[in-house]
């Protein structure tokens, strides 16, 4: 379903796609390194909230390989913008950090 459901969207739509399927039995594997994820991400206290999500791939301690478990991610990149050019998304989203 989710595969037919991208692919649909896929044809209509410019913007950026990004559509996660979690197997939790997986992910339940790893909640221990989710949880300490999200605490050290919270404590930077630098989160733009009213931007909307990015890919938690670009936080420095996010665990590709680890949160990579058990996801299975459709995803196309914007035709226009400033992040057209990626190719790839984890399936994790995270609120942009506030740069200086």
């Amino acid at each position: 379903m989710a595969d037919q459901t991208y692919r649909r969207l896929e044809t209509e739509i410019e913007t950026t796609i990004t559509l996660s399927v979690y197997d939790f039995g997986v992910v339940e594997e790893f909640k221990d390194e989710l949880h300490t994820f999200s605490r050290r991400y919270e404590a930077l206290d630098i989160r733009s909230f009213f931007s909307d999500n990015v890919d938690c791939n670009q936080v420095a301690f996010f665990e590709d390989d680890t949160f990579g478990k058990g996801v299975k991610t459709w995803y196309k990149p914007a035709r226009f913008g400033t992040i057209s050019s990626t190719s790839n998304h984890s399936g994790w989203g995270c609120k942009p950090l506030i740069e200086n």
